[in-house]
Formats: C-alpha cells, sequence, structure tokens
C-alpha cells in the first residue's frame, strides 16, 4: 500500500489499480480509457482545444445570430435529438432526448414547485441540433463538450489542459495505456496571442459573463434562440442553459474573478442543475409520450414558442441588421458573399489574409494589373476609393450613407471596416490610407476591444 505524501489522502493498491475509477475521480465522468469510446472523446477535445479561438467563437456567433435555420415548435425540437449523439460524453449512448428527460424528471422530483427549472432542464441541450444538416452540420468539437472563456488565459482547471497527479499514477501503473496529451491549448492560435495570455485578457474583473465570450456549441446557441424569441425565462434559467457546460466554473471554482453579482446568485441554480445534468444519466428509459403533457403546458406558459428562423421585420439590433442579406427579402446571399473577414480587391492579395493559399484559385490573382502592391490604386490614395470584398460590412455602410445618417467619420469606418481583419489586426495596406484613415483607424480599434458577447 502506497500513501501519497503533499497531496489529498489517497490510498491505491498498486496491484489492484483500477484506470476506470480513477478517471472517474478525476474528471467526474465515466472515462474508461482503455475503451475505443475514451479514444474518440481525447480526439474530440484535442480538435476542440486546437480549433476554438476567439475569432471562430465571434464569426459563428454572428452567423447563428440571426436565426435563419428552421421554424418549429419546442417538442419538436426535443425529437430531433432522435438523431444526435454527443460524441463527448463517454457516459451514454442513449439519443438525447432522453438525457433531457432524465434530467427533467429528476428535477422535477426534488423541486416540484420550481417549473421553470424543469423546462429549463427540457431545452438546456436542444442548441445540439447544431450538429444536424438542416443546421449547418457543424463538427462536434463545435457543438458540445465542455465550455470555456476565449480572450483570456486558458484556465489549468480546463479538461486535459495539464496532467493531474492521479493520471501520472496511471501512466507509471499503466505503461501501456492510452495517455492522454494534455497540451493541446498549446496548438490554439490564441494560445499565442499576447492580449489573451493574462488571467483577465481583454476582460476587467468582475465585468460579468454576459460580456466574456465563450467557446462556441449548443449551450451558447440556445441561449441566443431563448434570448432572441423573447422567452420568459428567469435569468437564472437563461444563465444554466448558457453555462452549464462550463465545467472549470462550477466544478472547479475557476474564472469567477469574471463574475458581477447577478452571476453570483444564478451560479447557485446552476450547481443544483449540474447534480441531475451530470447524475441523473440512467439505462432505464423515461415513458416520453406519459410526461409530453406535463411538459407541453411548461412550453405554453414559460415559452410559448421559439423560432429559430426569423423574418427581417423581427430583427430589432444592430448586429442583426448588418446580415439581413441572408433572408430572401434581401437576395438570400450565400454565407461566403455576406460574412468572413473582408480585403482589398484591385491589388495585390496580402499574405496576412486568412487562408492566402485560396487566392490562387481567384481569377484576380492571375490578372497583371491586379497583382502589384499597389494594383489600381495610389498610395494614400485613402480606403474611401478603395473596392473591399463583398460582404455585410459595405451593405450596412452603403445604407447609413445613403440614407444621409448623421454618424461621425469614425462611425461610418467601423461599419464598413470592422471585419477589415489584416488591416487592424496586421496593419497591412496601410500604405493606401490617408490621414482621415489613420484618424479613424484609432476609433475602430477602441471598437474592436469591446467588441464581445452582448
Amino acid at each position: 500500500m502506497t500513501i501519497l505524501n503533499d497531496q489529498p489522502a489517497l490510498v491505491f493498491f498498486t496491484y489492484d489499480f483500477k484506470v476506470p475509477f480513477l478517471m472517474k475521480l478525476v474528471y467526474g465522468r465515466d472515462y474508461n480509457i482503455e475503451s475505443e469510446r475514451q479514444k474518440g472523446v481525447e480526439e474530440f477535445y484535442r480538435l476542440q482545444h486546437t480549433n476554438q479561438t476567439y475569432d471562430f467563437a465571434k464569426r459563428m456567433r454572428e452567423i447563428y445570430v440571426i436565426l435563419d435555420k428552421a421554424e418549429m415548435g419546442i417538442w419538436e425540437c426535443c425529437e430531433l435529438l432522435n438523431e444526435v449523439v454527443d460524441d463527448s460524453d463517454p457516459d451514454l449512448d442513449e439519443a438525447q432526448i432522453q438525457h433531457l428527460l432524465q434530467s427533467a424528471e429528476a428535477i422535477r422530483k426534488d423541486y416540484p414547485d420550481q417549473d421553470w427549472l424543469h423546462l429549463t432542464a427540457l431545452i438546456h441541450d436542444l442548441g445540439k441540433i447544431l450538429l444536424l444538416p438542416r443546421f449547418g452540420a457543424l463538427p462536434q468539437w463545435a457543438v458540445v463538450g465542455d465550455t470555456f472563456p476565449l480572450g483570456c488565459a486558458f484556465d489549468e482547471s480546463n479538461i486535459h489542459h495539464k496532467k493531474h497527479f492521479i493520471l501520472e499514477l496511471i501512466i507509471n501503473a499503466n505503461p501501456d495505456c492510452i495517455l492522454m496529451n494534455m497540451q493541446y491549448f498549446k496548438n490554439n492560435p490564441d494560445y499565442q496571442c499576447p492580449g489573451y495570455k493574462t488571467k483577465n485578457g481583454i476582460y476587467t474583473e468582475g465585468c460579468g459573463l454576459q460580456n466574456v465570450m465563450m467557446s462556441w456549441g449548443h449551450d451558447e446557441y440556445m441561449y441566443l434562440v431563448a434570448k432572441k424569441n423573447g422567452s420568459t425565462l428567469p435569468s437564472a434559467g437563461l444563465f444554466i442553459i448558457r453555462f452549464h457546460s462550463f465545467y472549470p466554473l462550477h466544478k472547479e471554482g475557476a474564472y469567477t474573478h469574471l463574475m458581477n453579482e447577478e452571476d453570483v446568485e444564478n451560479l447557485k441554480w446552476l450547481e443544483v442543475f449540474n447534480k441531475y445534468d451530470l447524475y441523473s444519466k440512467s439505462k432505464v428509459l423515461v415513458d416520453v409520450e406519459k410526461v409530453k403533457p406535463y411538459y407541453m403546458s411548461l412550453i405554453e406558459k414559460i415559452l410559448l414558442f421559439l423560432s429559430t428562423n426569423r423574418d427581417s421585420h423581427d430583427i430589432v439590433d444592430f448586429s442583426d441588421l448588418r446580415k439581413i442579406l441572408v433572408l430572401p427579402a434581401f437576395g438570400e446571399l450565400p454565407q461566403l458573399a455576406v460574412f468572413g473577414d473582408t480585403f482589398l480587391v484591385g491589388c495585390v492579395f496580402d499574405k496576412s489574409n486568412i487562408h492566402h493559399k485560396y487566392f490562387k484559385d481567384n481569377p484576380d490573382y492571375k490578372c497583371y494589373a491586379y497583382n502589384t502592391k499597389n494594383g489600381i490604386y495610389t498610395e494614400g490614395c485613402g480606403l474611401d476609393n478603395i473596392v473591399m470584398s463583398w460582404g455585410h460590412n459595405d451593405y450596412m455602410y452603403m445604407v447609413a450613407k445613403e440614407n444621409g445618417n448623421n454618424f461621425p467619420s469614425a462611425g461610418l469606418f467601423i461599419i464598413r471596416y470592422h471585419s477589415f481583419y489584416t488591416l487592424r489586426k496586421k496593419g497591412a495596406y496601410t500604405h493606401l490610407m490617408n490621414e482621415e484613415d489613420f484618424e479613424t483607424l484609432k476609433w475602430l480599434e477602441v471598437f474592436n476591444e469591446h467588441e464581445h458577447v452582448t
């Protein structure tokens, strides 16, 4: 028998080392590292930690906040989850609707008077429909799994961030077992960004979690759907929906320095909910038809109807208005003609443009007149004389300008160039700017610092 010093008082019998049990002790879930299922879970987190960047999450939010995928009732959406299996969860292979109902029924039993909490449990995972073709067929790493803040340092409490001392024991006692690489965040582009490497990063202490950009997934999507459709769920319900996969917070106590007073109160309900979300999973299935009438009554009472498809007249905030080009009434343009980083056309494609290699397939790439640094422009000509790649930025700029608004030039500059990342992040194309551009760029940089989740 070996007793470990300088660590929590745990005793292990070295001749009977139960690897799956210890993994469950470390992570609170049944990760059997000798199974094929666990290999998939590890690969999932490798992809998630590598690809979930601040810019990716921001773009996903911009794409999905317009709610243009479908229009359906809540129960219909629940039934869609029969087609979904969460690859990040090693505990069960059952259809997701069973997890929803198991959680909701367990809470209903212990908290019979908190009907809003019953309904929150029912809908908290509905965002997993993002895995389905109708909703974008996003990869698993962009939909499920533990969530974490972006724009600041990756806390060590994030799953698979570092080697736990118990895992060191597993490795020592089982040299042939599958080893988990706990350093996947090092492959994330944000890991090398100086602005994101501090504890606060781009945020301020106590700013409130509503101002923090979270990794993109089903939590964030369902939160947006509920909020944009005017759900009457209390703030604690919306908090649970958005942060129920934020295990570093509600299991490890990380990132609390970013919380405000309302977050602290809502966290109490999330901690209640978490007990049922994580530990109510069972092979005993819920009789769906038996419980359906009760939950239908809650849907009518609290949610009424949630739409994930809204007409242009329903869009009420500025961040939505600039993206109406994807709607049928405005041309139903493809995503590539509306979203994404913008860049100059009519001159050489600067190498700082994201995924520069694909420009070789662009006809302009072979045009002699466009193949120089200045192209068809002159140095210092001013960005207002430049043709930008088409998208929601240029469209909203034209709408604002043609309607005679009284925005200062800096406001129009922000509208037109807020997706011009090669300029404001890489400093490219500055040779074409004039004095006014340099002044208004300062305000764009201010805007960029505060363009977080609201």
